[in-house]
């Protein structure tokens, strides 16, 4: 009459969400057996008196839409797997304390792996040589001036990269109309004073300031302003 997928109870609760699918005999939808769902959720219950609450819920989601009927049955295979949809509710609200510690020992599990990934990040940021507020200054002085000495419309840039993740950062400067120098970090404004605090805080062995080719080799200007 229908096909049940149902996750292990474990799956169903580890991460406080899940779907078991019933896929009905004799009805299609888009040449696929038609299915219904039951999705779980552990929710977040908003209390308008006393602390809020998670609880555990149960949705059934309907066939939808452009059901092709195959077989003379298959509405009332439709109507078994409703019926065992409920039965299976049943047995799943009859097993929320168990689906609770599941949950609990995932976010146990969850919270250890960010604590050992954010100390990962913290090592490979504290490895990563930053900028420094001298040079990062000088940079962007150089790339105001250089810019304000083009036409409208021109652009001084460089590729700044955060420390640990090395994601890219991206800082332009252009001429604008008025003659001022603005600066922007991935198309969003920035200020001059922003520009040079992330700047400074980049990692130092990976900045690239071909984009500016009146600036020196960033490493080679910050040995050269360390012994100044």
């Amino acid at each position: 009459m229908f096909k049940v997928d149902q996750p292990t109870l474990r799956d169903l609760a580890w991460e406080g969400k899940g779907t078991i699918k019933y896929f009905v005999r004799g009805l299609e939808r888009w040449n696929n057996p038609a299915e219904l769902d039951i999705e779980v959720k552990r929710e977040h219950q908003y209390r308008s008196e006393g602390p809020d609450t998670y609880e555990w819920t149960y949705k059934v989601n309907s066939l939808g839409y452009s059901i092709l009927q195959t077989e003379p049955q298959a509405y009332l295979n439709y109507a078994a797997a409703l019926k065992d949809a409920a039965t299976k509710i049943e047995e799943l609200i009859a097993s929320e304390d168990q689906l609770e510690a599941i949950f609990q020992e995932g976010e146990a599990h969850r919270k250890a792996e960010y604590e050992r990934e954010q100390a990962e990040l913290r090592a490979k940021r504290e490895a990563d040589k930053p900028v420094g507020e001298k040079l990062a200054k000088k940079i962007i002085e150089t790339m105001k001036h250089e810019v304000k000495k083009m036409g409208r419309y021109d652009t001084q840039h460089i590729m700044a990269y955060e420390r640990g993740t090395r994601k890219e950062l991206p800082i332009k400067v252009e001429f604008s109309r008025s003659g001022m120098g603005l600066f922007s970090l991935n198309w969003s404004r920035i200020s001059k004073a922003d520009a040079i605090v992330l700047l400074a805080d980049s990692h130092l062995g990976s900045l690239d300031v071909s984009g500016c080719p009146s600036l020196p080799d960033p490493n080679v200007a910050a040995f050269m302003m360390s012994k100044s």
